[in-house]
């Protein structure tokens, strides 16, 4: 029973178990999540919580079930990555896209040293380089918000 809420938790309601690009549809149903609470930035954040929770949980067990150190369908750090994003700045269709397509860059290329986050044990090397890429993406769409660009 516990391997099987692992994986349901870990893989975000097995949503990282869909084709080609497991961390593309993560962020994309924390996107729509994002979007579906767009007007109640509390419940939000409070979604975000239980997702920490719920992920550095199940990030713990899920490297020994899956047998890797960061399984590729665990995407329950990219909707955690991807929420952190909306923390910083109110959801927007702009506000959104940019956030997306920024998170992605940021999960995919790992800049500033996000890399090295992965070396460390689970549950941590599997959620923190999410969490310092939305972030680092957070921080940013807040700067082009400040500065009028967003």
């Amino acid at each position: 029973m516990k391997r099987k809420l692992v994986v349901f938790c870990a893989t975000f309601g097995f949503i990282g178990y869909m084709p080609l690009v497991p961390g593309t549809w993560g962020s994309l149903a924390a996107a729509l999540i994002a979007l579906g609470l767009k007007d109640d930035p509390l419940l939000l954040r409070g979604v975000l919580a239980g997702c920490l929770g719920v992920g550095l949980w199940s990030c713990r067990y899920a490297p020994a079930y899956f047998r890797a150190s960061d399984p590729r369908p665990v995407v329950i750090d990219e909707v955690c990555g991807m929420l952190l994003v909306f923390l910083f700045v109110p959801v927007t269709t702009l506000s959104l896209a940019a956030g997306f397509v920024g998170f992605r860059l940021a999960d995919i290329f790992k800049p500033l040293g996000i890399r090295r986050l992965e070396r460390l044990r689970a549950p941590w090397g599997i959620m923190l380089d999410d969490l310092a890429g939305g972030l680092l993406v957070g921080i940013l769409l807040w700067l082009a918000r400040r500065l009028g660009v967003l």
